[in-house]
C-alpha cells in the first residue's frame, strides 16, 4: 500500500513540475513574463523562440505521457485507493463529529467538482489545441 501511495505522489509531483515548466513557457509565449525571461523552473535560462518552441513541445508531449501514465495508474487501482479513501474516512469519523463529518464530506465532494471541471477545460483546451495543429497540417 505504501508502494502505490509513493508512486503516485512521484507521479503527481512529476507531473506539477512539467505544468509549470508548461505555465512557464506559456507566460513567456503571451509576453506575461518579467525581465524577458520565462519564470519558475526555467528562470535564468535565456533560450531564443526556437529553442522556446522545442522545449514547449517536448514538455507538451511528455505531460501527456505523464498524464496518460497517471490515468493507468489509478485505473490498476482503483479498488486499492477507495480503500484507501474509505479507511481514511472511517478513521476521521472515529475522532469528528457528526456535524463535523458532514462539512468534511461536503468538502470532498467540493474538492473532487473542482478536480472534474479542471479535467473537463484541459480535455476541452487540449480538444482545440488537436484541431488547430489538425487543420495546420491539412494546409
Amino acid at each position: 500500500m505504501k508502494q502505490i501511495v509513493t508512486v503516485l505522489m512521484t507521479v503527481f509531483i512529476y507531473i506539477g513540475a512539467i505544468g509549470l515548466i508548461d505555465t512557464s513557457l506559456a507566460a513567456g509565449h503571451h509576453g506575461h513574463e518579467k525581465k524577458g525571461k520565462p519564470r519558475m523552473l526555467l528562470r535564468d535560462i535565456d533560450m531564443d523562440k526556437q529553442q522556446r518552441d522545442q522545449v514547449r513541445k517536448i514538455m507538451g508531449e511528455q505531460l501527456e505521457k505523464s498524464e496518460a501514465m497517471l490515468e493507468t495508474i489509478k485505473k490498476e487501482n482503483e479498488s486499492k485507493i477507495l480503500a484507501i479513501k474509505n479507511e481514511t474516512r472511517d478513521r476521521l469519523s472515529s475522532i469528528l463529529t457528526v456535524k463535523q463529518m458532514s462539512q468534511f464530506d461536503k468538502n470532498i465532494k467540493r474538492a473532487e467538482n473542482k478536480m472534474s471541471q479542471t479535467k473537463k477545460k484541459k480535455d476541452k483546451k487540449k480538444g482545440k489545441k488537436h484541431m488547430k495543429h489538425h487543420k495546420k497540417d491539412h494546409k
